[in-house]
């Protein structure tokens, strides 16, 4: 079953388009790059002459998210539920997009983490830049890459990183 809410987001995103196309006095097809949250992955993927996206706050999968605020008896149900009804699984759309793109990933964010807002690590913007480097540089994503760069993406400070 398709996504209900992509149902609903992508009339959004076209209207967007044109309206934004009608203050530029082009094309919609014309518009090269989408700035959006999460829901540009789908977008991407309806407009093919999208050529370039800028990823907001975006997240891989919404079942983890979903499953931190929900209570451990309900895993089944929610994922279950999620996966019929909700599915906005962005890595996957991501990954087909063949263009560049730029993730901004937000500290302290207390939605799209799955333990607490200051651990940056759990920050589900990690796993979508992970998802996006292994589909697109499967030689460098090695075991040792997917370690070297969670490490990386897991610090906290500038002191960290080195």
């Amino acid at each position: 079953m398709p996504c209900l809410f992509c149902n609903k987001e992508l009339p959004a995103c076209s209207i967007f388009s044109w309206r934004f196309s009608l203050s530029l006095k082009k094309k919609p097809e014309s518009i090269s790059v989408l700035f959006l949250f999460s829901t540009a992955t789908w977008a991407c993927m309806s407009y093919p002459d999208i050529s370039a996206l800028v990823l907001d706050a975006s997240f891989d999968d919404l079942v983890p998210l979903a499953l931190k605020v929900m209570p451990e008896s309900w895993r089944g149900l929610v994922t279950r539920t999620v996966r019929k009804y909700l599915n906005l699984n962005n890595a996957e759309q991501l990954c087909r997009f063949q263009g560049p793109v730029l993730l901004i990933r937000r500290t302290n964010d207390e939605i799209i983490t799955t333990t607490t807002p200051e651990d940056i690590a759990s920050n589900r913007g990690n796993d979508l830049l992970l998802c996006l480097l292994q589909s697109r540089y499967p030689n460098v994503m090695t075991e040792e890459g997917r370690r070297a760069v969670k490490m990386w993406l897991g610090a906290a400070t500038p002191e960290q990183e080195g």
